[in-house]
């Protein structure tokens, strides 16, 4: 999938943002790169991904609680 830049986006992602190059500011071993923004897309229905005991798990916006709770961190190993 080609974005109206031309650039590769990938394909499902939640969201993609193209930018033109501004300007370059580099520190040490970092740069930030300041961009003008050409086109932001996102997806119809978002979902998200999380890793959860060695597996990922897609988590739509229509999913039930139940899976939700699942892949949370249980309040008691919270410190």
């Amino acid at each position: 999938m080609a974005g109206s830049s031309g650039v590769p986006l990938l394909a499902k992602s939640v969201a993609a943002v193209e930018c033109q190059v501004e300007e370059i500011i580099e520190r040490y071993s970092h740069a930030i790169v300041v961009g003008r923004l050409l086109s932001m897309n996102l997806a119809h229905q978002p979902s998200g991904l999380v890793y959860w005991n060695g597996q990922y798990l897609e988590i739509g916006h229509d999913d039930d609680l139940d899976l939700l709770a699942e892949v949370s961190v249980p309040l008691a190993h919270v410190r």
